[in-house]
């Protein structure tokens, strides 16, 4: 199988460029989804309240707005976060592979879309790493057009891995300036050029 290792930051396109690729036939394993998964764990809950106090629970679960509102402070504070939740999401993304290898035909595309990739020393999984980006207008815009406060939405675009980081590590570099039209081509172009390897 063929790994692609696919990130960015918030708003940049990245998810819809991997709903994109999973519609022409890619596995997509989603960090962020797996993450909200492991938030249901009593030994993560335990460690976030531990952590974040227990104010960040509603009905017994974690509410992750309300566990957003106090990670996304300083970098000190996201990182109490990362700590918790990047080391059992990188092994469950290790386990996922290595099950995958052995059931996927070879010529699989596996896309891993996580906006910490770098961070969480996932590069050594991937056959080549893609960064979606775009104009921080265009990022704030989108997330308040989902509902965040301008405040909030600062807030965690001020703490992403900066764009000069995505580009020096990056093999590709996917530049979101206009609408889903560039991203539907984009995805095409890749899809293609991948499949030919």
């Amino acid at each position: 199988m063929y790994v692609v290792g696919l990130t960015g930051q918030i708003g940049a396109g990245k998810t819809t460029l991997a709903g994109l690729l999973k519609k022409k036939g890619a596995f997509l394993l989603d960090a962020d989804q797996i993450g909200n998964e492991l938030l249901l764990r009593e030994d993560i809950k335990q460690q976030i309240t531990e952590a974040f106090g227990k104010d960040v629970l509603a009905d017994g679960e974690v509410a992750r707005l309300k566990l957003a509102k106090k990670a996304f402070v300083s970098r000190e504070i996201l990182d109490k976060l990362n700590n918790i939740m990047w080391p059992p999401i990188t092994k469950r993304i290790e386990e996922e592979l290595a099950s995958l290898s052995k059931t996927l035909p070879a010529n699989t595309i596996v896309i891993i879309e996580a906006p910490l990739l770098l961070e969480a020393g996932l590069e050594d999984y991937i056959n080549v790493l893609i960064s979606v980006t775009c104009s921080y207008d265009k990022q704030l815009k989108r997330l308040t057009q989902r509902g965040y406060s301008e405040e909030d939405a600062k807030s965690r675009l001020k703490m992403q891995t900066p764009v000069e980081t995505l580009r020096a590590k990056s093999d590709y570099i996917i530049d979101n300036i206009e609408d889903i039209d560039i991203l539907k081509k984009e995805a095409e172009k890749l899809w293609h050029f991948k499949k030919k390897q």
